[in-house]
């Protein structure tokens, strides 16, 4: 049963007039409310997901600081406003389900479209300015703080060493060819974080999933879906840009903020390959183990073979 209707006039007394599903990301479920007084973007997360856990678990730690930028720095405007519920909570959860409500944005998803020189420019100093806070903010950040683990690879290598004889045929036919790569990038990517772990670099806001599809074109650029912030090297966001065609617009950018910032090869690498990995495993986890629809499972199947067309060979590289 859909308790969207219910969950909006007790939790935020909002009465929807429709509540019209949208084109959600791979964490969430996406909706426009529309009210009398305006539109709102309802997200809600189904429980049964295997990755919702995960999704979830900091939405209290990261959505009182996504509040205080919207209120006390220039990234409001930029980014999407959170809307507290009537007891001062920014879930609601019931047996099924957990709901988050913005305002809406009205604009288009960036998706798979070229950035234009100017949204280059605005993204840039988008993270540019996100990127000029830390652990001094006014909020707790330990829960958030980057602590450098990568719990996939030892399940990418446990998956490797199995019997696959129970294993639907058709992610074996994706998996066979690239299990020695997986072995190779999960021990080189331990082996990286555990140099991370002593090295203590410097942590910064980082939203760390700033790709296309968590871009929107309103007024402003919008820099959206913020369930990845994290304090952490300014890499976890950087590394999502340094193979664009744009690449070198948005450094000159980033840089009239961060006048001589210098890229640390090691921890671009680091974010490089752990998150490879971790999309290679949650495509694998989701197909194995999520009650998804045959047209998620198509999708999850179809990006899992786009994710090994883009893995490196094991040539002493290690590049992807």
């Amino acid at each position: 049963m859909d308790n969207s209707s219910i969950v909006l006039q007790q939790h935020y007394q909002i009465t929807a007039q429709s509540i019209d599903s949208q084109q959600g990301g791979w964490s969430a479920l996406a909706y426009r409310v529309t009210t009398a007084g305006g539109p709102y973007f309802l997200k809600i997360y189904e429980k049964s997901a295997v990755a919702t856990a995960a999704w979830t678990a900091h939405i209290d730690d990261y959505m009182p600081i996504l509040v205080w930028l919207n209120e006390t720095t220039p990234l409001k405007g930029r980014i999407p406003r959170p809307l507290l519920t009537i007891d001062g909570n920014f879930k609601v959860e019931d047996e099924q389900r957990i709901y988050i409500l913005f305002d809406y944005i009205d604009g288009m998803t960036i998706a798979e479209h070229d950035l234009t020189d100017g949204q280059v420019v605005e993204l840039a100093r988008i993270i540019a300015e996100l990127h000029a806070f830390g652990a001094e903010i006014p909020y707790p950040t330990s829960q958030i703080r980057e602590d450098f683990a990568v719990p996939f690879c030892a399940k990418l290598k446990h998956l490797i060493d199995q019997d696959h004889a129970d294993y639907p045929t058709d992610l074996m036919a994706i998996l066979t060819p690239h299990l020695e790569k997986l072995a190779y990038f999960a021990e080189l990517t331990e082996a990286l974080a555990d140099q991370m772990k002593t090295a203590c670099p410097d942590m910064r806001l980082c939203h760390t999933d700033a790709h296309g599809w968590n871009l929107m074109q309103s007024q402003n650029l919008m820099l959206i879906d913020w369930e990845g912030l994290k304090l952490a090297p300014v890499e976890a966001d950087l590394f999502m840009f340094y193979d664009k065609t744009f690449w070198d617009l948005f450094l000159s950018t980033y840089r009239e903020k961060h006048e001589g910032f210098a890229i640390s090869t090691d921890v671009m690498n680091f974010y490089l390959y752990r998150r490879k990995l971790e999309d290679i495993w949650e495509f694998i986890d989701r197909i194995l183990h999520d009650p998804i629809s045959s047209g998620l499972r198509d999708k999850a199947m179809q990006l899992l073979k786009q994710e090994f067309n883009e893995i490196g060979s094991v040539d002493g590289s290690a590049c992807w």
